[in-house]
């Protein structure tokens, strides 16, 4: 045991008879402190003052028990604390093994009496030096057969007798005190409990006060900035929102203070182990405070709350200490802020999803023509579809060689964000697979748009299927309602050619134009019907001998140059006479007479492009995408001059854009378009 003792004056002291009015009187004392609600503290002091008074010693100390460890800690002193009594004070403990005193008066749960401390085995030698103590009272403080405390008096090194009285008296009020403690504590946690409740009902007021807010601002539309804003207004600490990949929806600050802007969702903080671990360990409903971590500049504590939304996280809330502490109110805040912040981007979700549906629904309406056209105007007016400027048709559609599955509309969107364009494009899931409204500039020729826009489609098939599984078609350029329609169709036509005929994968987008009125009598015949007309009708020019690729390269640019000789001697950089005479060698190979037979005229259309279409006119790739090729005049060419030499510049009757075709290893041109930018939709 390690007694403490308050070293008082040292005042002679024998035999003390108390009687029954002393313990009494100290009860009643004891009585009216309890009434008046004296602090426990106070209590006890008042307690080990009687205790003396009433056994005629000058010293008390008072233990009571740590129902946490089952022994007993020393609490007051009587007469009033000094600085080395206070230290021992607040170590002292009593009840251990080795102080057989204090055993003894828990085992007898009686008064036990040392008549020379010196001498006797039982007490803690160390103490009774110590406190110079020659002979000492142990009291139990029992309350329903259990010690509640203990009660040490002595009276310092004049010895002392405790009567047999007295120590019953002792015990008797010891007992009582006992019960006033118990009271005093229960009071205690009475008002505690009641402080608790009353702090809870406040908190509970300002929940629901803040509960109301949040919720109406969800009602009444408010953004993410506001709620943020009126996050700030409750707490008085900056709060910051964020999306599942940590980036910054909303900020508000406190008092425009700069300094305490929330830095967990930074980069180089989140990344961190620690942080991110942290976030990992987050649950819906249950706010957690992060932080600080200095090391990563990271000085002030973030309280987060996760935002959840269909099953997993969809953001955070983030609240900085700042001003004050951060307390349970804000933890409540914060996660009832967090469901509102959940609210608002499910309804943004929802409202988008209703966006797009309603976008893809006017697209196949005006596709189709499902509507009447002053209603297509209206609707299209609503989502920002001028309809009164040029735009184009495009189609795609998975190559039946692919192993791929057939593009979707969320692939068009997802393509387009990827390569830069824009996010939210006009298009619809069709049954030949996506259509897409691509707008053209208003002053744009419509060859040079198409092309343009070719050129924009290639950029989204290469993001949709870079392994060239997705192909897709450009329709002429639709000028008003009714032209859509007709539009889609001829895609259709294009992409059926494309993916029946095409030979050549590196093309992956073709205009409808590129084929022509061919494209009408090739999408209803098979490949094989094809290869065998085109065969009969020109095959004789396909043998490998150079003079026939020079007839095949004339007739080609021929058919292409709308059978214009100065235009084809321009293209191939020849004399027009060299024209008329290859077109003459021709007539007597194929029976064609290109020249003055109009149905001659377009079987070779015909056949021209079919060849180009299986890839016997190599290079058509690069043809379609190769800008035009201007040559010097030659007016004097020899018949013989090789395909592909320098020609002269295509007159005012050519087309305004050519291409470059090969046959063999010679070059061709054919058709090639003008480069030019399109704007978005």
């Amino acid at each position: 045991m390690t007694v403490y003792a308050v070293r008082a004056a040292e005042e002679p002291h024998g035999t003390h008879e108390p009687d029954v009015e002393d313990v009494v009187a100290a009860f009643d004392a004891i009585a009216a402190a309890l009434s008046a609600e004296t602090d426990l503290d106070g209590l006890l002091h008042l307690i080990a003052e009687r205790v003396c008074h009433v056994t005629g010693v000058s010293r008390c100390a008072l233990y009571l028990r740590d129902t946490d460890h089952g022994l007993f800690r020393g609490k007051v002193a009587h007469p009033g604390p000094r600085r080395d009594a206070d230290a021992w004070m607040a170590r002292s403990v009593a009840g251990i093994e080795a102080d057989r005193f204090t055993q003894e008066i828990l085992a007898t749960k009686e008064p036990v009496l040392i008549v020379n401390a010196l001498e006797d085995p039982r007490p803690m030698r160390r103490a009774m030096l110590e406190w110079d103590i020659h002979s000492m009272l142990g009291v139990p403080m029992i309350l329903r057969d259990e010690v509640l405390g203990l009660l040490f008096l002595d009276n310092g090194a004049v010895p002392h007798v405790f009567t047999p009285a007295a120590q019953r008296l002792a015990a008797a009020l010891a007992n009582l005190s006992a019960v006033a403690i118990s009271q005093a504590r229960r009071g205690a946690e009475m008002r505690d409990t009641l402080q608790t409740v009353v702090r809870q009902n406040r908190l509970l007021r300002q929940v629901s006060a803040m509960d109301d807010q949040l919720s109406q601002q969800v009602l009444d539309g408010a953004s993410l900035e506001e709620i943020a804003d009126s996050i700030v207004t409750m707490t008085t600490h900056p709060c910051g929102i964020y999306d599942a990949g940590c980036q910054q929806l909303a900020l508000a600050l406190a008092d425009a203070d700069e300094t305490a802007v929330p830095r967990l969702m930074d980069p180089a903080v989140r990344c961190a182990p620690e942080v991110s671990a942290a976030l990992a360990q987050l649950q819906p409903g249950q706010p957690r405070v992060i932080g600080p971590f200095p090391s990563l500049g990271l000085h002030r504590r973030h309280l987060v709350a996760r935002v959840q939304g269909r099953g997993d996280a969809c953001g955070y809330v983030v609240l900085v200490d700042h001003g004050r502490r951060l307390t349970t109110y804000d933890a409540m805040l914060a996660r009832r802020a967090a469901t509102m912040v959940a609210l608002e981007l499910s309804a943004e979700r929802r409202a988008v999803d209703a966006d797009r549906h309603a976008r893809e629904s006017l697209v196949r309406d005006l596709l189709h023509g499902l509507d009447e056209q002053r209603s297509l105007g209206r609707r299209a007016g609503f989502h920002q579809l001028a309809l009164d400027v040029p735009h184009v048709v495009c189609l795609f559609h998975r190559r039946p060689s692919s192993d791929g599955s057939a593009p979707a509309v969320a692939d068009v969107h997802a393509a387009f964000a990827r390569v830069g364009l824009v996010e939210r494009p006009f298009c619809a899931a069709v049954e030949a697979g996506v259509a897409l409204l691509l707008r053209l500039p208003d002053d744009v020729h419509a060859r040079a748009g198409i092309a343009a826009a070719k050129r924009r489609v290639e950029e989204v098939v290469a993001a949709i299927a870079p392994d060239g599984g997705v192909v897709a078609a450009v329709s002429p350029v639709c000028r008003a309602i009714p032209d859509y329609p007709r539009a889609i169709a001829e895609c259709e036509r294009t992409v059926q050619c494309m993916t029946s005929l095409l030979a050549d994968e590196s093309i992956t987008v073709l205009a409808t134009d590129d084929l022509g009125a061919g494209r009408l009598l090739l999408a209803s015949t098979n490949p094989e019907t094809a290869e065998r007309f085109a065969l009969d009708a020109a095959g004789a020019l396909l043998e490998d001998s150079s003079d026939r690729v020079q007839l095949l390269a004339t007739l080609a640019a021929f058919c292409d140059s709308n059978r214009n000789v100065r235009a084809t001697g321009s293209i191939l950089g020849i004399h027009e006479n060299t024209v008329r005479y290859r077109l003459g060698k021709i007539h007597e190979l194929t029976g064609l007479d290109v020249m003055a037979d109009a149905e001659d005229q377009l079987t070779a259309q015909f056949a021209m492009l079919v060849f180009k279409l299986r890839g016997w006119i190599g290079g058509w790739r690069g043809a379609l995408a190769a800008p035009a090729a201007t040559a010097p005049a030659a007016d004097d060419a020899d018949p013989a001059i090789a395909v592909g030499s320098a020609g002269a510049a295509a007159p005012a009757a050519a087309p305004a854009v050519t291409t470059t075709a090969a046959v063999g290893a010679e070059v061709i041109d054919i058709a090639t378009a003008a480069g030019t930018t399109l704007p978005v939709v």
